[in-house]
């Protein structure tokens, strides 16, 4: 028994006050959509944006800082005019999502390179930026886009691409809905940057800073606990690079059998051995992200490009391991094509330690307790995320499985 793909012409979920009401339309972008290209021929100032994929009209500005982009020897009367709720995308990257929507900017300046286009007033333009950030756009890309090494889709091809739109007050309605959301997503996203910026600041004040014998906050009860002795990182600690495990032993899924299993760039997935049982500290010790730490607690196995660390008994091991991110250990990476650090190399790095192990735990128990803090809201955020695209599924037509 073969499955044909049918079009549904209701979504899942619909507002009380358009149940009843027209089924969806589906038409083709071009009916609903055209596009623009006025260019700078004037030769105004006006400010350089470019798009990005993560996010959308970006001022050049604040990706070459210190120079002002006028400066750099481009011809700004070949760029092209954005203004108001205009839309612009690379045509050999929007099937990486390199697509902008400019929303309230006005006058500002774009390659000649990006497409441009607008809606006309059959089309909500918040609701058409839902439908372009959608899997099934993106799917509708991948199979338009022309070319071979690199894939291009201009206008009279997107044009072609059909979406389903039902009349303008119920585009409306669910353009307010995603867009409330879309504006507690962002109060929630700048919540955790802010308790990241903090903790990162918190960190610096809590840990003496180079040529430094104390850090610049201290807790009251050890203002007078003395300096912070120096030693070197392998005066206080034991490193050992971890065990190779053939990659068709390591598994995507875990289960109850099965292990996390950590290489240099963190979980790699799970394996049905460990080699650790306890709370260590790991370090990355190949590649780009080298030095990178993490703090990996059970049983777990790591592989042989992680060094797995054992402080000794008078470091608190949750202390020893925000000293090691502190410490920033890719600095001290050899090798340019393939960057790497040795354990010779991290043994010899000079640290500060405090006296006593009850400051050191007292610094751990704080930004732990920070560390909970951004763990709970970065769950928040994804569970906000999860509803938005749950939502967006229920509230949008999607093609339907039938036996044939």
């Amino acid at each position: 028994m073969s499955k044909k793909i049918t079009k549904t012409a209701l979504p899942k979920l619909r507002f009380p006050e358009f149940l009843g009401k027209e089924e969806w339309k589906e038409k083709k972008l071009g009916e609903l959509t055209y596009s623009i290209s006025e260019r700078n021929k004037k030769d105004k100032k006006l400010p350089i944006y470019s798009i990005s994929n993560i996010n959308g009209f970006v001022p050049q500005s604040s990706q070459f800082e210190g120079v002002d982009s006028h400066e750099r020897g481009y011809d700004i009367t070949l760029y092209k005019i954005v203004d108001k709720n205009t839309f612009a995308y690379n045509p050999a990257r929007i099937n990486v999502g390199s697509i902008g929507y400019s929303g309230e900017l006005s006058e500002v300046l774009i390659s000649s390179l990006y497409v441009c286009f607008k809606t006309d007033d059959n089309l909500d333009d918040k609701f058409l930026w839902n439908i372009l950030k959608s899997d099934k756009f993106n799917q509708a890309v991948n199979n338009t886009v022309e070319g071979g090494i690199r894939s291009y889709l201009f206008y009279e091809n997107l044009a072609t691409i059909k979406i389903e739109v039902p009349f303008l007050p119920e585009q409306q309605k669910i353009a307010a809905t995603l867009s409330s959301l879309d504006d507690l997503l962002t109060a929630q996203s700048a919540k955790l940057e802010a308790l990241q910026d903090h903790k990162r600041g918190l960190m610096q004040g809590l840990f003496p800073a180079a040529g430094e014998t104390v850090p610049k906050r201290r807790f009251p009860e050890f203002r007078d606990a003395g300096e912070w002795e120096e030693k070197k990182l392998g005066d206080i600690c034991k490193m050992q690079a971890g065990k190779f495990v053939n990659a068709s032993n390591i598994y995507a899924e875990s289960h109850e059998s099965l292990f996390p299993c950590y290489g240099g760039n963190g979980l790699r997935g799970y394996t049905k051995t460990f080699t650790h049982k306890g709370k260590y500290s790991l370090i990355g010790r190949q590649g780009a992200l080298c030095g990178n730490v993490m703090l990996a607690a059970g049983k777990f196995h790591a592989t042989e490009h992680a060094v797995v660390t054992t402080p000794n008994s008078k470091i608190d091991t949750d202390w020893f391991y925000y000293l090691l991110v502190i410490l920033n250990l890719n600095q001290y990476a050899t090798g340019a094509a393939q960057p790497g650090l040795a354990v010779q190399n991290l043994e010899k790095v000079e640290i500060r330690i405090p006296q006593t192990e009850t400051e050191q735990q007292k610094i751990a128990n704080c930004l732990s307790s920070l560390d909970n803090l951004i763990i709970a809201q970065s769950q928040k955020l994804e569970a906000l995320k999860r509803h938005k695209k749950g939502l967006m599924q229920a509230l949008f037509p999607a093609a339907s499985e039938q036996s044939a």
